[in-house]
């Protein structure tokens, strides 16, 4: 059996396993497949509005990636370039591996575009982005435990206390971050006998970029939040913005372990453990599992379609010039070795 074939029935078995574990936590909260079906009202309304933001939460990533890649300003991409990678990687992640395609798949994916740095500065940069999103993530998990029980004013309070404080918090997170990653990565040159690529040991980042590049987390995670809402809503579950807020962490880490495509089966199972766990009855919870996971597969495909669209027709208006050797060279292309 050759390797290609042996990776195609590897990803089956693990997209089917993510089925059987969407099917026991539909079997584990109490309900039954003709329930959810009776159960769903589709909403066009809140189709749109999901589909619209998960447009602008991939945009804010886009934007936010874009900022980390280009702060020693050795190269420069089109935003759509960005965007149009994420949207494509978040869609294939769905029937693959989604932490493969985040970390790994991105890193190709701009390179194609024309990144032309090592794939260490690539991986550390996305690593950087992937470790902003966890701290957040940890900072709005202690957040939805703490404030659990609390009258809504104090709940809000507590959120946008919590949101403030992530800015001050991410320059030493990723000035060490930054720090670790070029030691690891210095260490590991070395065991293969290679030069330590000290590019890896990246400038500190200005504090006005730092809180532009936490600001756009924070404005990720409401989006996010938002995103799931509106998903949910959809298919006829309009939940508390309470807990939306308090299981949206829940669900987005269990994303950081998960070895199924798209973390199918265990995401839902995050979900469902959360949003069971504030009191939401059975019924609701089962369907918001499952069509959640429906309308988020349609709308990153729809968006997709979209970032591809933007990325031809920033491309089409690049007039592109001959260079001496007859070669057209567009704007946004990856410097050469003497031009860098």
């Amino acid at each position: 059996m050759n390797e290609k074939r042996r990776a195609w029935l590897k990803g089956l078995g693990l997209f089917a396993l993510g089925v059987v574990l969407v099917v026991l936590v539909i079997r584990a909260i109490g309900t039954s497949f003709d329930e959810l079906v009776d159960r769903a009202r589709f909403s066009p309304g809140y189709a749109a509005l999901a589909l619209a933001v998960t447009a602008l939460g991939n945009a804010a990533v886009a934007y936010r990636w874009k900022l980390l890649s280009e702060h020693r300003g050795d190269i420069t991409l089109p935003f759509t370039n960005y965007f149009r990678v994420i949207m494509v990687t978040r869609l294939l992640g769905q029937f693959s591996s989604n932490l493969l395609m985040e970390v790994v798949g991105r890193s190709t994916g701009l390179r194609w575009q024309g990144d032309s740095r090592s794939l260490g500065r690539r991986l550390s940069t996305l690593l950087l982005e992937r470790g902003l999103d966890v701290l957040l993530l940890c900072l709005m998990l202690g957040w939805a435990l703490s404030v659990y029980g609390a009258s809504p004013a104090i709940a809000l309070l507590a959120f946008l206390g919590i949101c403030a404080a992530s800015v001050p918090l991410s320059g030493p997170f990723l000035r060490l971050s930054q720090h670790l990653l070029g030691v690891g990565g210095s260490f590991y040159l070395r065991l293969r006998g290679q030069r330590a690529d000290v590019s890896l040991h990246d400038p500190r980042l200005s504090p006005a970029l730092v809180q532009k590049i936490a600001l756009l987390g924070v404005l990720r995670y409401v989006l996010v939040a938002a995103q799931y809402r509106a998903m949910g809503a959809t298919v006829g579950v309009v939940l508390p913005p309470f807990f939306i807020g308090a299981a949206t962490p829940v669900a987005q880490l269990s994303t950081v372990i998960a070895l199924t495509p798209g973390s199918l089966g265990i995401q839902e199972a995050g979900w469902a453990g959360a949003l069971s766990f504030l009191g939401l009855d059975e019924a609701s919870t089962a369907l918001f599992v499952v069509g959640q996971r429906l309308v988020l597969i349609a709308s990153f495909a729809l968006v997709a379609a979209l970032a591809e669209a933007l990325y031809r027709f920033q491309r089409g208006r690049r007039c592109p010039a001959e260079s001496p050797t007859g070669a057209a060279v567009t704007e946004g292309s990856a410097p050469s070795a003497s031009e860098r």
